[in-house]
């Protein structure tokens, strides 16, 4: 793997795409570039791509492991840079030294893979030893894949790694499962698009999800205009239950006049007038 380090003013995306446009002007534009959402996946990130005629494929958020190449060269970059600073040398000198030692189980260095020969560095090599040379991998990071693959599958978990749009799963967090629903598979291995209940989509890796037994939420179910007018209420639909017999106009009873005079607000009426109210309704009471 060949490695660059590029120092950076910001987090930003004008950095970032600063720091990607000095790289390709070394080693040409890729066909597809892979990173982290964080920038890569904003506005600026993907225009740029698109002028230059690339693809940005972002990793699943909060799960390292579907970037593991780049966090790989994070960890190697962090080490290169603290024992640079340990022993008083520049961080250029170590990723020189870097980029031409044979790689782990293979004898070539990223500078043979990359440009099909050795650089000359300040260690004595022989002149014939620097001269360009096709290096024939033979298949060795296939094998070295598959290896590290069977080691993974021996410890990994087992989860199901396909859903449908509209299926309820549970949503594994900080020791905690939370209902959300599947929205929409992604092109990204196992990536999908989930709704939880407030209505806020998440993109979240098939590790993290499991298939609920339960249905959705009804806070889900779209609500029930209640200014339908065009609903006819249920009562008028039964008619009569009983046609045989005559129907029997509904008697509506007006509320009786008191007498009462109206109050302000946080005020009980005056006693005697309760009084005399009642007795002009029921009469005189003994």
């Amino acid at each position: 793997m060949w490695l660059e380090i590029k120092p950076l003013s910001g987090k930003s995306s004008g950095d970032v795409i600063s720091a990607l446009r000095e790289i390709f002007s070394t080693h040409g534009v890729p066909e597809i570039i892979f990173g982290d959402n964080n920038p890569l996946d904003s506005f600026e990130c993907m225009q740029y791509a698109n002028s230059i005629g690339s693809t940005i494929l972002t990793s699943s958020a909060e799960y390292p492991r579907s970037n593991g190449l780049a966090e790989k060269g994070v960890h190697l970059a962090k080490q290169l840079l603290r024992k640079c600073q340990d022993s008083g040398t520049h961080y250029l000198d170590g990723l020189r030294e870097y980029n031409t030692t044979p790689l782990t189980g293979m004898s070539v260095s990223p500078s043979q893979i990359l440009m099909s020969g050795m650089v000359r560095t300040c260690v004595p090599t022989r002149a014939k030893a620097l001269k360009p040379k096709v290096v024939d991998l033979g298949g060795v990071p296939q094998i070295m894949q598959q290896k590290m693959r069977e080691q993974h599958d021996k410890r990994a978990r087992c989860w199901p790694v396909e859903f449908t749009v509209g299926q309820c799963i549970v949503y594994w967090r900080n020791g905690k499962l939370f209902e959300e629903t599947v929205v929409e598979k992604l092109k990204a291995p196992r990536s999908y698009l989930i709704r939880q209940l407030s209505g806020r989509v998440l993109r979240r890796n098939t590790w993290h999800l499991q298939p609920s037994a339960t249905k959705p939420d009804r806070l889900d179910e779209p609500p029930v205009d209640a200014y339908n007018f065009n609903v006819t209420p249920f009562v008028l639909q039964m008619g009569n239950p009983h046609p045989n017999q005559e129907e029997v106009p509904l008697r509506i009873m007006e509320k009786p006049d008191l007498g009462l005079r109206e109050e302000p607000l946080g005020r009980a009426p005056v006693r005697g007038a309760r009084r005399a109210a009642q007795q002009r309704l029921y009469g005189t009471c003994g």
